[in-house]
C-alpha cells in the first residue's frame, strides 16, 4: 500500500468512503470502499399508540428518514465520482451503497464505471440478508477502464451478517 485515506467520513463515524492505492506487479490500482448513508430505519422507533393519527405520524417519520438518506447518498456519490474521475489509477470500487440499481446514486455511478455483477455476475444478485426486504441488491462492485472483471459471486452461504459478501476477480489491462 503506497497511499490511503478518507474521501468522506460522516459525523456518525459509521458511513464513509475510503481508499487505498496498491502496487500490484509494478502497476498501481486504487481500491475504494464505500458505506454510503444508511436508510436510518433501524433507529426508527414507531409510536406505540393506535389509530389513524399515530399511523400517519409513523409513515411521515419513515418517509422523512428515507428522504434524508436519498439526499445524503446523492451528495456522497457526487463526491465519490469526482474523486474517481480525478484518479490517475484504475479503480475498483466496492461496498454498501445502500441504494438499489434503479436509484439516482446507482445510475450516477454507472455513468462513470461498470458494475461487476452486470458484466459477469449471474442470477438475481440479492445482497441484503436482513429481516425485511431480502430481495435487495444494495452492495456492489464497480470498476474503471484499465480493469477487466473476470468473475463475480454473491456469497449467499455466509449468513453471519445482514449483507452477503461479494467476491470479484479482476485483471488489470492497462494504465488509466
Amino acid at each position: 500500500m503506497i497511499n490511503s485515506g478518507d474521501i468522506v467520513a460522516s459525523e456518525n463515524g459509521f458511513n464513509r468512503i475510503t481508499y487505498a492505492d496498491l502496487k500490484v506487479n509494478g502497476d498501481t490500482v486504487r481500491i475504494v470502499n464505500v458505506h454510503l448513508e444508511s436508510m436510518g430505519l433501524k433507529r426508527f422507533h414507531p409510536l406505540r399508540t393506535s389509530g389513524y393519527e399515530s399511523r400517519k405520524e409513523n409513515t411521515r417519520i419513515i418517509i422523512d428518514k428515507l428522504k434524508e438518506g436519498v439526499f445524503e447518498r446523492s451528495r456522497q456519490i457526487k463526491i465519490l465520482t469526482a474523486f474517481i474521475e480525478a484518479s490517475p489509477y484504475p479503480i475498483i470500487c466496492a461496498g454498501d451503497f445502500n441504494d438499489m440499481p434503479y436509484s439516482y446514486s446507482y445510475q450516477f455511478m454507472k455513468r462513470h464505471m461498470k458494475n461487476t455483477f452486470e458484466e459477469v455476475g449471474t442470477g438475481l444478485g440479492f445482497t441484503y440478508n436482513g429481516h425485511t426486504l431480502r430481495v435487495l441488491r444494495i452492495d456492489n462492485q464497480f470498476y474503471s477502464s484499465g480493469v477487466r472483471a473476470e468473475q463475480f459471486e454473491t456469497l449467499t452461504q455466509i449468513k453471519f451478517t445482514d449483507h452477503f459478501p461479494l467476491q470479484g476477480l479482476y485483471t488489470f489491462t492497462a494504465k488509466r
